[in-house]
């Protein structure tokens, strides 16, 4: 599973990164979601974009620490750990390829909403993979079989 969402999300940087300019926006979904294309050399929101080196060393020690983690759940953690843990694997090695690769993460969507702020954040789908990733990985911790 982690394998087919690393894919999607580098097919998604790909299409975006060939069909949408920069200061480009397509509305989607009446308007609730803006496609546009953000090229992101730090952590969350730019963190640390003037240094790129830490971004890349932190990424990929992230991203290790994640895969050894799954592979520990893949042999004793519940399905809900297992997808949650697949979800996070797949989000952090996309984002660390591109920064490997590229020296940025591709961002390519924004939730449209009131808050201009929220609005002006852009994602990409290995960040949501990540985030729900970790909802999941927490529902399993909390109601998850106490020995």
């Amino acid at each position: 599973m982690a394998t087919i969402l690393f894919l999607l999300d580098q097919m998604m940087k790909e299409y975006a990164e060939g069909r949408v300019r920069l200061g480009e926006q397509h509305e989607i979904l009446n308007g609730k979601i803006v496609v546009r294309k953000v090229y992101n050399k730090g952590f969350a929101l730019n963190w640390c974009e003037d240094s790129p080196r830490l971004v890349e060393r932190v990424s990929l020690v992230a991203s290790v620490f994640l895969i050894v983690y799954y592979w520990f759940c893949l042999k004793r953690g519940s399905a809900i750990r297992k997808m949650g843990m697949a979800m996070q694997v797949s989000g952090a090695w996309s984002n660390t390829y591109d920064r490997l690769i590229r020296g940025y993460v591709i961002d390519y969507f924004a939730f449209q909403t009131k808050n201009e702020r929220i609005s002006k954040v852009t994602f990409n789908l290995g960040d949501m993979f990540i985030f729900v990733g970790g909802l999941l990985v927490t529902v399993a911790s909390v109601f998850g079989k106490k020995k």
